[in-house]
């Protein structure tokens, strides 16, 4: 009687870079600093990791506005892969925003003020409203 060869699962070839691409994106969670807290939040807070519609776009160019050391390919860069981040997991990547802050003391208030501040007229839209506070509990007491 032979033995039966057991082989990787149908597919499983085209699954390996997705795989990896996913466990990058794991990693990312919680790399980065205080703009990689703010574009994320930003996100999160206009619930747009998957499409940007005019509010999004119209916080976007306030930010790049407002901070012309944060380039255009930069900005861009960094909105792919925090949005990316949030599609893979949204509970954990707003819960990881803390390790992503400086340990100075105000950055948590900084952050919150700079997202309240983009935000716009689109802040009292009552789903805005309640992320933004989901937001400022995660950041202030993480």
């Amino acid at each position: 009687m032979s033995a039966i060869q057991l082989s990787a699962s149908p597919g499983s070839d085209e699954r390996a870079p997705l795989a990896a691409k996913r466990g990058e994106i794991w990693t990312m969670m919680r790399i980065g600093g205080f703009d990689e807290a703010l574009v994320r939040s930003l996100i999160f807070v206009l619930d747009c990791d998957a499409d940007f519609d005019e509010p999004a776009l119209g916080a976007l160019r306030r930010l790049q506005q407002r901070r012309p050391d944060l380039d255009a390919a930069r900005l861009a860069r960094t909105v792919h892969e925090q949005a990316a981040v949030l599609r893979l997991d949204r509970t954990i990547a707003v819960e990881s925003l803390p390790a992503l802050l400086p340990d100075d003391g105000d950055s948590a208030a900084r952050l919150l003020e700079t997202i309240g501040s983009l935000l716009g007229t689109v802040a009292r839209e009552s789903a805005v409203a309640q992320r933004f506070q989901h937001l400022a509990r995660v950041v202030s007491f993480g």
